[in-house]
């Protein structure tokens, strides 16, 4: 579309499912059969060139470090093949156990807004969530995935955050800003959550508020005394 129409870039954030019925009626292919063509092409390049295809899908600066010193347990929930992020996971963040059939992954999540919340849903009832009281966070970079799973009743103890590097407009992260319930996150205060398991300086309920401080109530982590 874009070569074509270099003018279309706002159609296309604006309009893009009208927009994308109408081109494919003129060019008289389906989405079908051009995803399945996309897929084959990303399928052969990693067979055919794996290194290449490594060094075009880098993590972003800090990710690696923050993944795998985490203490936290880390789920990865995505709408990539699962021998893709596999691939990934194995060969950038030298995580072996993230294998195409991880536990710990859940790929070729399509339609994203559905199959995420559903792979959510599994996740906070395995017992190391649904047993221990813990804080589940989801980090994702489409508002629409968000919104979705702000539907689902069984997904309310889930803290919600749109990835202010990922895959989103300007518009989407205004919006996402004035929608009770989603936060955007950066880079950095990501990073800080994998470090902490808390956004640190948000109220969150766990923090002190300023009248305790006062009082001389200080903050204990969970499983201090």
């Amino acid at each position: 579309m874009l070569l074509e129409d270099p003018g279309c870039v706002d159609a296309i954030l604006t309009d893009w499912h009208p927009l994308l019925e109408t081109t494919l009626d003129r060019w008289g292919e389906s989405w079908q059969k051009l995803q399945a063509s996309f897929e084959d092409h990303r399928a052969n390049w990693l067979g055919s060139d794996r290194q290449g295809w490594l060094a075009r899908n880098q993590p972003y600066p800090g990710m690696v470090d923050a993944v795998t010193t985490s203490e936290y347990p880390i789920y990865f929930a995505s709408s990539k093949a699962a021998h893709r992020v596999s691939t990934i996971m194995q060969e950038h963040f030298g995580l072996e156990d993230i294998t195409p059939n991880s536990p710990r992954l859940f790929a070729s999540l399509l339609p994203p807004e559905e199959k995420k919340a559903e792979a959510l849903i599994a996740i906070s009832e395995r017992p190391i969530c649904s047993e221990t009281g813990a804080r589940l966070h989801f980090v994702d970079d489409r508002l629409d995935t968000l919104l979705a799973v702000q539907k689902h009743t069984d997904l309310r103890d889930w803290n919600l955050y749109l990835a202010d590097w990922g895959y989103n407009t300007k518009a989407e992260r205004a919006a996402a800003r004035k929608t009770p319930g989603i936060r955007v996150i950066s880079r950095t205060a990501f990073i800080e959550l994998l470090k902490w398991g808390i956004l640190m300086g948000v109220d969150d309920g766990c923090e002190p508020t300023a009248d305790e401080v006062a009082a001389g109530i200080a903050f204990k982590a969970p499983g201090t005394s």
